[in-house]
């Protein structure tokens, strides 16, 4: 009878592994596919950096030491902005401060 209830068990939990696992993986796929769909400012050796995903763009012409610390410590981790309009709005905004 134990047999049975054993064999159960295990069907049951390879099944939630299963499904565990699909899920998790179309996760980390969707993840990364909408991270390239993002541009990335990025504070490099003091330099303002344009990513689109991974990929390199370009660097500005902007010393992110003379930004306030706030803005300095949000580049550090990246500043992910949806389109070229809103990576422009916010490098005029960091050249104004």
């Amino acid at each position: 009878m134990y047999k049975k209830y054993t064999f159960f068990a295990i069907v049951v939990c390879l099944s939630l592994c299963a499904v565990f696992i699909d899920y998790y993986s179309k996760t980390i796929t969707d993840t990364k596919n909408n991270t390239a769909d993002y541009y990335v400012l990025k504070s490099e050796n003091d330099i303002l950096a344009l990513y689109k995903g991974k990929t390199f763009i370009r660097n500005y012409d902007l010393n992110t030491s003379t930004l306030p610390l706030t803005d300095q410590d949000n580049l550090k981790s990246g500043i992910f902005l949806e389109d070229m309009s809103a990576v422009i709005s916010t490098i005029e905004d960091f050249d104004v401060n």
